[in-house]
């Protein structure tokens, strides 16, 4: 892999990361609601999903930087 791949694919992750502990936080704020209201549930869902798909992503980047 050349090396300015693997130094875009680096600050990616390191973008991603950022994004995904950002997702954390908003998650960790809804969560301490002792009740949400449907749009709060729907946004925690939401948040939720998203944190995934950057966990997904960042998985495969960083399998990418193994090779």
């Amino acid at each position: 892999m050349e090396k300015i791949k693997i130094e875009d694919i680096k600050s990616k992750v390191k973008l991603i990361e950022e994004e995904h502990r950002i997702l954390d936080e908003k998650i960790k704020m809804l969560q301490c609601f002792k009740y949400l209201t449907q749009s709060q549930d729907e946004e925690l869902k939401r948040l939720k999903y998203e944190k995934l798909k950057k966990k997904k992503e960042l998985f495969k980047l960083k399998e990418l930087l193994k090779d």
